[in-house]
């Protein structure tokens, strides 16, 4: 063991971490206490942050193609590499339900304006609304 290993062990020992005495913490309370203490101390600290540094970052190019919203060909191409097998989650459509409605021009044009109204509105929609969006893709649990 090291020299700094056996000096820490031998701190135990004493029943000192640090300059306190290591008291076990028995209750709720204490064991809050003492996180209270380490938390206090290791984010309290003063940040090396200069919010003018922001403004010298470089952004980085968008990827080409990505500026625009995707059409009925790359969502049919997309439903296509979906793979099979996997679980429906909560909104009981299974990929496979998908994957098969992928030549379906009705299909695939609901699901196009669904995304073209989460770009614009940057707001998915919840679990819970997906089935109603596409009812016919629905699996009865």
């Amino acid at each position: 063991m090291s020299g700094l290993g056996e000096k820490l062990k031998k701190q135990r020992e004493k029943g000192l971490v640090g300059r306190r005495l290591a008291l076990p913490c028995v209750t709720i309370a204490s064991q809050q206490e003492r996180w209270r203490r380490h938390f206090r101390k290791v984010l309290n600290v003063q940040s090396g942050f200069d919010a003018a540094e922001l403004g010298k970052v470089r952004e980085r190019p968008s990827k080409r193609g990505l500026e625009s919203l995707p059409g009925r060909t790359e969502v049919a191409r997309a439903l296509g590499k979906i793979k099979n097998g996997k679980a429906s989650g909560s909104s009981n459509i299974l990929p496979e339900m998908a994957k098969d409605e992928k030549n379906n021009l009705n299909f695939l044009d609901m699901l196009v304006d669904v995304m073209t109204t989460v770009w614009k509105e940057r707001n998915a929609p919840r679990s819970g609304q997906i089935p109603s969006l596409f009812p016919f893709l629905r699996r009865e649990t």
